[in-house]
């Protein structure tokens, strides 16, 4: 082939083994990014140029501005925006919304942080054990249901131990844009589904413990 095009992702992923190959074999590469977090750690540690393709297309001129500020090679940024963005909540309906679902967006946070890909002070463990703490106290209604959304790098059941309680259950809606539209009110931390769920009018609440400085 004569070009590579990838996305980013945290830790020692197949794209990076590609994106090397193809950097031995003198093959264009191009990679996308999509979020505007963990720069560096997208490709490997801060600074570290090996794993760098030829350019890098970002979603706007602030991306490009805070990438340039950590170190990253301007000739090699190129502002094109997200397709993803264009159509970002066309699939979302409010008027599809179920009195009482509470939808909770989960990622794999302490898995980042086992490979240092992040350094946040809260996981996905902790802000669920807050939301449960929370959920148990201030609501004694029996019509609320708490549904828990897995990130697709996240295992089945890894929160059975913490859901031993009613009206907590895994969500088995395949499209994310059909489970925000089902629920009244979207939890999470600082997954951009809570942007998308955001800019489409729902309730948003993003918790993030202990963060300090700028929000992650």
């Amino acid at each position: 082939f004569d070009a590579f095009l990838g996305g980013t992702s945290l830790g020692e992923t197949i794209d990076k083994f590609i994106l090397h190959l193809c950097k031995e074999e003198k093959i264009s590469t191009v990679c996308v990014l999509d979020s505007w977090v963990n720069y560096w750690t997208r490709f490997g540690a801060e600074c570290d140029q090996r794993f760098l393709s030829d350019y890098i297309c970002v979603m706007d001129e602030m991306a490009q501005r805070e990438m340039i500020k950590e170190g990253f090679p301007n000739d090699r940024i190129v502002v094109t925006g997200n397709p993803y963005f264009d159509s970002f909540i066309d699939g979302i309906n409010i008027n599809k919304e179920e009195a009482g679902r509470i939808l909770f967006i989960s990622q794999p946070l302490k898995q980042a942080k086992a490979i240092s890909a992040t350094n946040l002070p809260y996981d996905e463990y902790v802000v669920l054990e807050d939301f449960i703490d929370v959920f148990n106290k201030l609501t004694s209604e029996k019509n609320k249901k708490v549904v828990i959304r897995l990130h697709p790098r996240e295992k089945n059941g890894k929160f059975d131990e913490l859901m031993k309680i009613n009206n907590f259950f895994y969500d088995n809606i395949k499209d994310i844009e059909d489970s925000i539209s089902h629920s009244d009110l979207i939890v999470g931390m600082n997954s951009m589904a809570l942007v998308q769920a955001a800019v489409a009018g729902k309730i948003v609440i993003s918790y993030q413990p202990h963060l300090l400085g700028g929000d992650a």
